[in-house]
């Protein structure tokens, strides 16, 4: 019985000893830092800002208007935009295709009553071209109201 228990306490004294021998292997990661440059990053070629004309005397100011901007969205441009996407993606956009392109039918809160349309200026001018044909410039405004016509 003192053997078996000497051989266990034996054993057991030499267990540690081998475990601390026991080769380990390192193994260094190294990560690199990726830099995207300016040709392969998508880069905004420039900002718009879009205006709603609301018809009527702005309730937040003291002076009596025939029209306000009730509402400025400024918006970044990217390659491939279109006047027509970026509307549609800030805005609550109605419209209808014809043979001149899209026409829209209201946008925001803009909603024609019978002889109105939306109206659509280019830095405070009326537009020759429409959404679909408009060019994106840097710094424009594009500003959309209604307007009445003869019925």
């Amino acid at each position: 019985m003192k053997r078996r228990v000497l051989g266990l306490l034996l054993f057991l004294l030499i267990i540690p000893f081998f475990m601390g021998c026991v080769e380990t292997t390192t193994i260094a990661v190294t990560t690199q830092e990726t830099t995207v440059s300016t040709t392969e990053a998508e880069v905004a070629l420039g900002t718009v800002t879009f205006e709603i004309i609301t018809l009527g005397d702005d309730p937040d100011t003291q002076e009596v208007e025939t029209e306000y901007v009730s509402n400025t969205v400024v918006v970044e441009y990217f390659e491939g935009d279109t006047l027509f996407n970026l509307l549609d993606a800030n805005f609550t956009l109605e419209y209808q295709d014809s043979t001149y392109g899209r026409y829209i039918t209201s946008i925001d809160t803009l909603i024609p009553g019978e002889n109105q349309y939306v109206a659509f200026y280019i830095d405070g001018s009326y537009s020759m071209t429409g959404i679909d044909d408009t060019v994106l410039t840097d710094g424009a405004v594009y500003q959309f109201k209604i307007e009445g016509y003869e019925g």
